[in-house]
């Protein structure tokens, strides 16, 4: 928790809409996106035994993976988050540990696959913080090992999230405010949230770098990803100017 802003307590990126984050993903198919994991660790010949969701959230995707035979660790930034999960993946198999996946608590060589799912990457304003990204998913994957990576876009941004606002509150009035607005000129997604909890009303606010297909490729050329494939939109093709998410498969090798 930080600075007080008009009576409100401000909180930290996820710590207070972890409560209702799930309600807020609900359109999302984890189940779906588990599949099309799948599929890209067979269409890279992988035989992926341990991996790692290094942004897992509330524990979603992972708990979609959880029938698989796939040794599954997750890690978040945020403890509310990860609370979620340790909750909702509490007779399941999946070990958890609260960490900045730029700085994480595992050994050398350890995970066939590491995740940075659903936005995560977007929240990494500098492109030294990228690199520091790239420099630590090398690290703790074996070689031949898979970093995936999401980003969304400028075009979903500018096509959906210009000027957005939501409310979703239950008849006891918990619940949240959100508004978004697109700063195309600076490419920076900022949202907003107004959280309305049993324990009083908390803002929390988050900003996001909305980088193009084209600089995220230029990122992983400068890291240490030289062979990588990007995907759009869920599919197997290469994404387009007018994707709406990207999908970026690194291999490790050396």
């Amino acid at each position: 928790m930080t600075k007080q802003k008009n009576g409100r307590r401000q909180l930290k990126e996820y710590d207070g809409i972890a409560q209702s984050y799930d309600e807020l993903m609900d359109h999302v198919n984890y189940k779906q996106w588990a599949k099309y994991l799948q599929t890209i660790f067979s269409l890279h010949d992988k035989k992926i035994k341990s991996l790692i969701d290094m942004s897992c959230g509330t524990g979603s995707l992972l708990a979609s993976m959880a029938a698989s035979k796939i040794q599954l660790t997750g890690s978040d930034i945020s403890f509310q988050m990860l609370a979620q999960a340790k909750e909702k993946c509490r007779n399941r198999n999946i070990r958890f540990a609260a960490a900045d996946f730029m700085n994480l608590p595992f050994s050398d060589n350890e995970f066939d696959a590491a995740l940075v799912l659903y936005d995560s990457v977007n929240y990494l304003l500098k492109d030294k913080d990228v690199q520091m990204f790239f420099n630590e998913a090398d690290r703790i994957l074996k070689n031949k090992g898979l970093l995936i990576f999401d980003a969304v876009t400028p075009y979903t941004c500018r096509t959906y999230f210009r000027n957005y606002h939501v409310q979703e509150f239950d008849e006891n009035g918990r619940g949240y405010d959100r508004k978004s607005w697109f700063d195309e000129k600076k490419s920076m997604q900022y949202n907003e949230f107004l959280i309305s909890r049993t324990d009083g009303t908390f803002l929390e606010k988050h900003k996001q770098k909305i980088r193009s297909i084209r600089s995220w490729s230029k990122l992983v050329q400068a890291g240490p990803f030289a062979d990588f494939t990007i995907f759009g939109d869920f599919t197997f093709m290469p994404a387009k100017k007018n994707a709406e998410r990207v999908h970026f498969v690194c291999e490790k090798v050396r």
